[in-house]
């Protein structure tokens, strides 16, 4: 039975994205299935660099403009994140841990008018459903395609807000209608589908559905010293992770730090000075990296996640402003695992969290009981 997979995959630098897709893929295969990721880049992610050059500047201007982009900063930096990207060598790992799909679609017509054969469609995980479906292209999400007689599915797809669009919930739920079974990643994803007139099952991210060893197995650890470890995504500024604070306590206790930026709602950058190692490392690496930590600091779900997984010691930091939406998913599991002591607030510390032990018996006795419901949901899904 084949399985067309529509989730992302295509980012350069964002490891949850790309763990995600494999873990689904590697339980799909182990359940039995083929399953395959479905090359979907949406038009809206391609290179806005490349539409700015064909709409406004001829072809026989492009040598100036070729100036102009190497002499401003921000474009230095869009080019530092490019060989920044080649040293993560994303694209080793999709080759070796991924299957795809031969065709890659760019729009929903072109999933439509040839779309992938398979027997099942799932969409997820990651936050494919914050993608609002007033854009049609995004429709794919909601696996818009293929004929009737294929079987739909979501796993763990988050909306990566709390309130759906009032005037977008007539769309959403014509596509949800075609389901066969939804699941979602979050209680706020839950209550979306509920007030588009869907029941929709919470599910573990699919990160969770492998075992600590598989990534161990993955991973490349190259220990030198005590460490800190922090994955650095969706942060502007260090004081947002408060990097007064924890460069006082890491100095205090000897401890040096690395750090690895990514890109999430925008571009990662360097932030924390010089004293600090800056690590553009491999999928393999950036395990082995957590796995080696003393503790680690993100602001990541997916980073949090591979924490839990391997039993690392975390803190967690959530996002402020506009991006407080995508908090819950993270906000949800910390809850659900008797975890919320990880999150640092305006009423505790570093310190505070650090000197504090996780029972990972406890953690794995509410983690088990959420695998088994979430493979359930899964198998049922496919065989039903």
């Amino acid at each position: 039975m084949k399985v067309g997979v529509v989730t992302f995959w295509y980012d350069d630098s964002n490891y949850g994205q790309i763990l995600q897709c494999w873990a689904l893929q590697s339980i799909l295969a182990r359940l039995g299935y083929e399953p395959f990721v479905i090359r979907f880049i949406p038009q809206n992610y391609q290179s806005k660099t490349k539409r700015i050059i064909k709409k406004f500047f001829p072809v026989n201007k492009i040598k100036d403009l070729k100036q102009i982009i190497l002499d401003n900063d921000s474009w230095k930096a869009k080019r530092q994140n490019l060989s920044n990207n080649r040293l993560r060598d994303f694209c080793t790992f999709r080759k070796n841990y991924l299957k795809f799909s031969q065709l890659v679609y760019n729009s929903i017509e072109d999933l439509r008018a040839n779309p992938p054969e398979a027997d099942c469609y799932v969409t997820g995980s990651d936050q494919v459903w914050a993608q609002l479906v007033s854009n049609p292209n995004n429709h794919a999400f909601f696996l818009g395609f293929g004929g009737q007689e294929i079987k739909r599915i979501s796993y763990a797809p988050s909306f990566a807000m709390t309130e759906y669009p009032k005037d977008l919930i007539p769309t959403l739920r014509c596509l949800l209608e075609n389901f066969n079974a939804i699941s979602v990643r979050e209680y706020s994803g839950k209550e979306i589908c509920h007030s588009a007139g869907v029941e929709a099952v919470k599910v573990l991210d699919p990160t969770f559905l492998l075992s600590a060893d598989d990534y161990k197995k993955m991973s490349v650890v190259d220990v030198k010293g005590k460490y800190v470890f922090i994955y650095s995504l969706n942060i502007r500024n260090a004081e947002e992770i408060r990097w007064s604070e924890l460069k006082a306590m890491t100095n205090k206790e000897g401890l040096t730090v690395k750090v690895t930026p990514a890109s999430g709602y925008f571009e990662g950058t360097e932030l924390f000075g010089d004293h600090v190692e800056y690590q553009y490392s491999t999928p393999a690496q950036w395990l082995g990296n957590l796995l080696g930590a003393e503790f680690v600091v993100t602001t990541s779900f997916h980073g949090i996640a591979l924490s839990i997984i391997l039993h690392r010691p975390f803190i967690y930091i959530p996002l402020e402003g506009k991006l407080a939406s995508g908090n819950s998913r993270a906000m949800d599991l910390l809850k659900d695992l008797n975890l919320c002591n990880r999150i640092l607030t305006s009423e505790n510390s570093y310190t505070d969290i650090v000197e504090s032990q996780i029972d990972w018996d406890e953690t794995e006795s509410r983690l088990n009981k959420q695998r088994i419901d979430s493979m359930a949901y899964l198998v049922n899904a496919l065989n039903s």
